[in-house]
């Protein structure tokens, strides 16, 4: 999986769609977010967890129905690097809960909230 990762992040980046400096942010608050997901996930409840679970694929499908030209480039070349840090650690801490979640929640947060193209966004996931 590590290999894929480092092999899929440089493709995106020689066709520029990967900004490492843009995916900083997400880096830094996701890695503890995750650690701080998996200790939250062995605390819970069975039963609360599915609950969790159902609420985050809906609000995440929800977001996709809303947006009209989901993953169409904006042309916004200026991000917020609080959202960024808000994005990384909210989908680091779903990815730390659920595991593969986090890269689904990061990517359609990117593309709603901030304005990347799909591509932009699976290549910062």
């Amino acid at each position: 999986n590590i290999a894929g990762s480092i092999i899929s992040s440089w493709r995106f980046r020689q066709k520029g769609y990967l900004k490492i400096k843009e995916g900083l942010p997400m880096m830094l608050t996701s890695f503890p977010a995750a650690i701080l997901g998996s200790y939250f996930i062995l605390q819970v409840e069975e039963k609360l967890v599915s609950y969790i679970l159902i609420t985050v694929v809906i609000l995440s499908t929800s977001l996709l129905l809303l947006k009209k030209k989901i993953g169409v480039s904006k042309k916004k070349t200026k991000h917020s690097k609080t959202k960024l840090f808000l994005i990384g650690g909210i989908s680091g801490f779903v990815s730390g809960t659920f595991g593969a979640l986090g890269g689904i929640v990061s990517a359609i947060s990117l593309v709603f909230f901030e304005g990347y193209s799909m591509k932009q966004a699976i290549a910062l996931r």
